[in-house]
Parts: C-alpha cells; structure tokens; sequence
C-alpha cells in the first residue's frame, strides 16, 4: 500500500529534522523567519501521531504458552514499523520473534498488517 511509504518518507524527514521536540509556543517566539519550515516540521509530527494513533497497541500475536522456543509477543506498530521502516519481510519479522513463519500466524500477521496499513490511510488525507 502507498501508505507504508508515505509513512517510511514521512518518519524519514521528520527525524532527520532535527526539531522533534520543539513546541509550538518556541516557534511563534522565536522570530528565525523560517516559520514554513517549522510549520511543515510541526505537521509532520502530527501526521504521525494521527498515523501510530490509529494503529494503537493491539496485539497481532501474543504468548499464550511457552513451547520449546522462547518467542515474543508482537504488537501492530511494531509490525508496521518492522516492514515499513525495516524493510522486513513478514516472515523475517515472525522468524526474529521466535514465531513460525508458516500456517495459520502468517495469514494472521498478513491480515493485521494489512488492516493496519489500512487505519493508517484513513487518517491521512489523500490517501483514502
């Protein structure tokens, strides 16, 4: 879906800005005459706000029982953030948490995946 990359661009130039943490108050007071830029820096970090908040912090796979293997639960943002950021593969990302990556946690993972990608193009404009 385009907006897994819209939100790898989008977390992308938000980081590299190096205003992450600025507030609002600051840049009406501080008088640098490049508001524009503050101003785009200052959506961004709202649009993903809007993005994660959508995705929450559902569970896609969680321990139930402990097998064998030691494996760890995994949450939606961590999924999204895996394969979109990360560049992981589904299986990549169920094989580095101890799950098999085959059957019925596939399918399950692909799914959240997908209705995460999904909620994620429903708060941003443009998109839907």
């Amino acid at each position: 879906m385009q907006v897994g990359r819209v939100y790898a661009a989008l977390v992308e130039r938000y980081e590299s800005s190096g205003l992450r943490c600025i507030s609002v108050e600051a840049t009406r007071v501080s008088g640098s005459g490049d508001v524009g830029y503050v101003d785009a820096v200052i959506a961004d970090g709202q649009a993903l706000r809007r993005m994660r908040a959508a995705l929450g912090d559902d569970p896609v796979l969680e321990v139930r029982r402990e097998t064998g293997r030691p494996r760890l639960d995994l949450r939606l943002r961590d999924l999204v953030d895996q394969v979109c950021l990360g560049g992981l593969t589904v299986t990549e990302v169920l094989r580095a948490r101890g799950w098999s990556a085959r059957g019925a946690s596939v399918d399950q993972v692909y799914r959240a995946l997908s209705m995460g990608l999904a909620r994620m193009a429903d708060v941003t404009p443009g998109l839907r």
